[in-house]
């Protein structure tokens, strides 16, 4: 009998919203609403009949007998205080639900005056429903962090009783848009009606209203008034297709409404923040809706009480940048101001920039700045006192003397760096608004631990990620690298070395540009995905979520990046490194070109479509290809014509392993594969893995442990890495294996390090160790072995190292020659020419590979040392005569060198272009390009020890550079007159053989 009271109320509601009742006693008249109250009369005349001697029964009847009374009540009073936009929005199967749960927090005499809360959900829809009899500041931001692991939150709206004793606040969790009654014009109807008042042009033509209802739900028409409709669109304008917050207030007669737009953002975890900042200002939400608009979110909350509303929609702009290390002490402080949001971002990045370069663990500066937290504040404010970060003496005079006077010496320490790092600042993008990280431009000269000063460092702190970009050179190019350590103590450890890392790899990439124009930089971006620390993402797996930080983070960085770059007189140059995926360059790219960057296709290389892949051409492998030959040769191989073994390093789905494998069967027949190892696993075979395979692999982008087995000789093994100890076996492959040349293709940098290098040895006589597994090692990967090891392996073996800053520079020139066409072609004019452009470009890399190792072997074999040492020498010294000319040259001669220069140096097409066209080029570009060729041409030419004679005076190193080009000039002159003179031609050939240019 209940049941049937129940089960009629949804009917009963559903009529009073169609017949929009002057009153609930009116529609109870109306005979379509008399089963509802019977219902409850006959179940109360059912309890009377049970039989009284019962206990148990006359309990139940007692249930019953007040559950009756409380819907006889409860009904009419729903009917009456609830919103009608309740009766629109909310599905039938939903308000049947709600009324069922409403009756646990009804009082038949006292109505909704205790203070408590029932959830109901519903399978039909996908929404669970908080009831709440009052609401609390905070009630709703504490219902949205009880929903962790519920799923995806993609709607949200809260009714309020016309008394206000009754909040039931409706999560939307299914990603399907509800079926509405209403046609789309019907919902439409009043929003059109509104922009013809409005005046019908521009923002408000009828085009304009249609375009943007057609990117949102029925619903969300239906639900939203006119005018507040159209705010939102205007929001949702603003920032749509980007990553920026807009926000405003709309405050009356002691309410406002607060409305938030928020693309690509986590929906869940933006509405907790919004409703803790509600709560911190002590203001009581009324009414809330959540809506999503292509990837916006569009929050409105009506809120009662006072507050400073500026602050309130410039923090809500803020907090999606914001981690929890912020928001919970700015939530702590009430009613937090925006000017309480960027001291404590600032605040958090000091610390976190302190705990970087000191190299310690977080622990250490965190508990330092605690105990001295007004002093750590004064170093946040004084960075925010003017907008390149310094405040004026007096303040750092008084900075600098707190911190002497404090007593322990291990804080001091930090103090002292945080001090250092706010009153040393060159730069932020502080002053932006939308800005998605905080950067901040450091003084290079303060991080100099007497190694080559960097020429820039910027770092960025943002939400769940901290970044280091380092240039070598005011014209730099390098990659971005991801990395994202899977457990607390392995985050801890990446970060205590963060900078040191990305110091050095820059370094290193400096030493592998030294054929290009750009110096050596990296920037390496450091994530924590240590916890589910955003709950819409538990279920999922932390795969997926450290996918998602990944890309937020990539996004981030590169925008804060161009905070303090778009204005300085030379712009990075990116490239993809671990983890950066092609949606990235995408969106970085698409980003730079809406913030105004003068050539956003020359910002990042390796782009889909107008870009050089380094995979789909091979570029970097056939460098290294270039190098495996020439070291075959120094030691009685021709891999053209003889049979030898190969033992690799990374998978036939790798860039440089794949693509080395197409190369060996298009020019060397002969060799043989014996042994490769990736992450899947690895296969070895003495007699050699079978080629076809090999090929098909690579052709599916198939790891090693798809090989098929059948395939393998009779002492050849395959083992996959979660095959008992086949991850053991898989990393010390290349200890096993036998093979003429060993090609790290992949693998962990340091992989052979001092204290294995002797592994890589065969036991010798006397347990002394013997030959080695490989006498030639050609590193297609970035340290795959370090220093100490590449000395130990010459020293005790005489194993030729070929160094990763030679082996592999081909991939860095790959895409300077990308971002110089990025300069002289427009994206549709690239592809048109791409065929032609990558042909001449591989061409181009083939040549410079022979340069380098011809002058690497030539050097080798006139002087004691080790190959490497000689790979290092040769990439300092190009560098030392560029960084001169770049320095002393006047600009004609720039624009002389240039012209003359280019033709040799770079692909024909680009060549052209570059010559008919240099204003193209930024002023610096050009001025490092005729550094670049000049300095090749020298050293490339002369050798090394030539250069080195010079000593390192620029002025002495630019002439003796210069004079070197105009007499080689001389010399063609004079070729070109030995060619047209009546002279013998066994002669000529004999004085053109002396004359010969030494790069033709």
């Amino acid at each position: 009998m209940l049941l049937q009271t129940a089960r009629a109320a949804p009917r009963v509601l559903r009529t009073a919203h169609r017949h929009k009742a002057s009153s609930v006693a009116a529609l109870l008249h109306r005979d379509d609403a008399q089963p509802l109250a019977s219902s409850a009369r006959r179940a109360a005349s059912s309890v009377a009949a049970l039989h009284d001697d019962d206990e148990a029964q006359k309990t139940i009847a007692k249930v019953v007998s007040r559950y009756a009374r409380t819907q006889e009540q409860l009904v009419p009073w729903f009917l009456e205080q609830m919103p009608r936009s309740y009766f629109a929005l909310v599905p039938e199967s939903s308000q049947l639900a709600h009324l069922q749960a409403a009756a646990g927090l009804f009082d038949p005499a006292r109505g909704f005056d205790v203070l408590d809360e029932v959830r109901a959900a519903s399978a039909d829809d996908g929404t669970v429903t908080y009831l709440t009899s009052g609401n609390a500041p905070g009630t709703l931001a504490r219902q949205v962090r009880t929903l962790a692991g519920q799923g995806e939150l993609t709607g949200l709206k809260v009714f309020t009783s016309r008394d206000e004793t009754l909040c039931l606040n409706v999560f939307n969790f299914d990603t399907a848009a509800p079926d509405s009654c209403f046609e789309a014009e019907d919902a439409l109807a009043p929003h059109l009606q509104y922009a013809r008042a409005k005046g019908g042009e521009g923002f408000w033509s009828e085009a304009a209203v249609r375009a943007h209802a057609d990117k949102c739900s029925l619903d969300y028409q239906l639900g939203t008034r006119p005018a507040h409709w159209a705010r939102q669109r205007a929001l949702f304008e603003r920032v749509a297709g980007s990553d920026a917050v807009a926000a405003r207030v709309d405050a009356s007669n002691g309410s406002a409404w607060l409305t938030v737009v928020a693309p690509n953002t986590l929906p869940a975890s933006f509405l907790h923040k919004v409703l803790r900042l509600v709560a911190a200002h002590s203001l009581d939400v009324k009414l809330a809706e959540m809506d999503t608009v292509e990837d916006c979110l569009i929050l409105r909350v009506l809120v009662t009480g006072s507050a400073n509303w500026t602050d309130v929609a410039a923090v809500s702009e803020r907090l999606k940048w914001l981690g929890e290390t912020a928001l919970v002490p700015l939530f702590a402080k009430g009613a937090p101001t925006a000017r309480d949001a960027t001291l404590l971002e600032v605040r958090y990045a000091l610390e976190t920039l302190a705990q970087r370069t000191l190299g310690c663990s977080r622990d250490r500066v965190a508990k330092t700045l605690r105990s001295h937290g007004d002093l750590a504040d004064a170093a946040a404010k004084l960075l925010l006192k003017r907008p390149v970060g310094r405040g004026d003496g007096g303040d750092v005079k008084e900075l600098l003397a707190s911190v002497d006077a404090v007593t322990d010496e291990a804080e001091k320490e930090v103090l002292a760096e945080v001090v250092r790092h706010a009153t040393t600042c060159l730069q932020t993008n502080v002053g932006r608004a939308d800005r998605q990280a905080l950067a901040l431009v450091l003084d290079p000269s303060t991080l100099s631990d007497g190694a080559e000063p960097p020429a820039r460092v910027v770092f960025v702190a943002g939400r769940r990620f901290d970044a280091f970009h380092v240039s070598m050179r005011p014209v730099a190019r390098g990659g971005v690298r991801l990395v994202t350590p899977k457990t607390p103590e392995a985050l801890a450890h990446a970060a205590s070395r963060h900078y040191d890392e990305c110091r050095d790899l820059a370094q290193a990439q400096q030493l592998k540009n030294k054929d290009i124009p750009e110096g050596g930089a990296k920037a390496v971006v450091l994530v924590d995905a240590t916890g589910h620390g955003d709950d819409a993402w538990a279920g999922r797996g932390r795969g997926a979520f450290r996918e998602y930080l990944n890309r937020k983070a990539v996004s981030a960085f590169a925008d804060a990046l161009l905070d303090v770059s778009l204005e300085s007189e030379t712009l990075p140059y990116l490239g993809p490194d671990e983890q950066v995926v092609p949606q990235d360059i995408t969106r970085i790219v698409a980003n730079a070109a809406r913030r105004g960057h003068p050539r956003p296709e020359a910002l990042m290389s390796s782009k889909p479509g107008a870009g050089i892949n380094h995979k789909e051409f091979g570029v970097t492998s056939e460098g290294v290809a270039v190098f495996v030959e020439r070291a075959l040769r120094e030691v009685g191989i021709d891999a053209r014509k003889d049979a030898f073994r190969v033992s690799l390093v990374g998978g036939p789905d790798g860039d440089v392993a794949g693509n080395l494998l197409k190369i060996m069967q298009r020019d060397w027949p002969s060799a043989r594969v014996v042994g490769v190892a990736d992450g899947s696993g690895y296969a070895e075979d003495p007699e050699g893995l079978d080629g076809n395979e090999l090929r098909r692999l690579v052709e599916a982008s198939a790891p090693i442990a798809a090989f098929d087995s059948k395939l393998l000789g009779n002492r050849g093994t395959l083992r996959t890495a979660d095959d008992g100890d086949g991850a053991a076996l898989r990393d010390t492959m290349h200890f096993r294996v036998d093979a003429d040349v060993l090609v790290p293709c992949g693998g962990r940098p340091g992989t052979i390090h001092a204290g294995n290098a002797r592994e890589f040895l065969k036991p010798g006589d006397d347990a002394a160790p013997g030959a080695p597994r490989a006498p030639i090692i050609v590193e297609g990967a970035n340290l795959f072995l370090t220093p100490e090891a590449r000395q130990i392996l010459h020293k005790e073996a005489g194993v030729l190292v070929v160094k990763d800053s030679s082996a592999n520079k081909c991939g860095v020139v790959c895409s300077s020659y990308e971002i110089l066409a990025a300069h002289l072609l427009s994206r549709s004019a690239f592809e048109a020419q791409k065929g032609v452009i990558v042909a001449e470009v591989l061409d181009r890399l083939r040549a410079l590979a022979s340069l380098e190792a011809d002058l690497l072997f030539k050097e080798y074999s006139r002087f004691p040392g080790a190959l490497p040492d000689f790979s290092r020498r040769i990439s300092e010294a190009i560098n030392l005569v560029a960084d001169a000319v770049g320095a002393t040259a006047s600009d004609d001669q720039v624009a002389a060198l240039f012209a003359e220069l280019a033709p040799e140096h770079l692909p024909p097409t680009l060549a052209q272009l570059a010559v008919a066209a240099p204003e193209a080029l930024p002023a610096g570009y050009a001025r490092a390009c005729a550094g670049s060729f000049v300095a090749t041409r020298l050293v490339y030419g002369e050798g090394i020890t030539h250069v080195e004679a010079l000593g390192s005076d620029p002025a002495r190193l630019a002439a003796a550079a210069t004079t070197y080009v105009g007499a080689q000039r001389d010399v063609s002159q004079l070729q070109e007159k030995v060619l047209a003179s009546s002279l013998d031609e066994a002669v000529k050939t004999d004085v053109l053989k002396l004359l010969r240019p030494s790069l033709s």
